[in-house]
């Protein structure tokens, strides 16, 4: 695929979990899924910049996974890059009059416990 030597080449400069292939069956509720062709999940806001730096130069299809839950995914899985944000903003903070802050990478489940 076309971009995916541009992350392959500038891996080292990626601090969280970055595959070549990587079938989305499993990371899907659904168990089904061809293979991305490249799949990220970033643990940093460096690992968004240089994802994005990677994304204007290749101009490489991109699709954000969340946890998985109603997704379908063609056997013949995604010829692009695939970004899975759940190490991301997992921070939980109660604010004043009842209120709650969190991250965009907080499953419902675990609000739900620390709630």
């Amino acid at each position: 695929m076309i971009g995916a030597h541009w992350f392959r080449d500038g891996a080292a400069g990626f601090t969280g979990a970055l595959s070549f292939e990587e079938p989305l069956s499993r990371h899907t509720y659904y168990r089904i899924g061809g293979p991305a062709a490249i799949f990220a999940v970033p643990k940093s806001i460096e690992d968004l910049r240089w994802l994005a730096e990677g994304i204007r130069v290749t101009r490489v299809p991109v699709f954000f996974l969340g946890l998985g839950s109603n997704l379908l995914v063609s056997d013949q899985g995604f010829k692009g890059l695939v970004i899975r944000a759940t190490r991301l903003n997992l921070e939980i903070e109660a604010l004043e009059a009842g209120r709650v802050r969190t991250g965009g990478s907080v499953a419902v489940s675990r609000f739900l416990r620390r709630a």
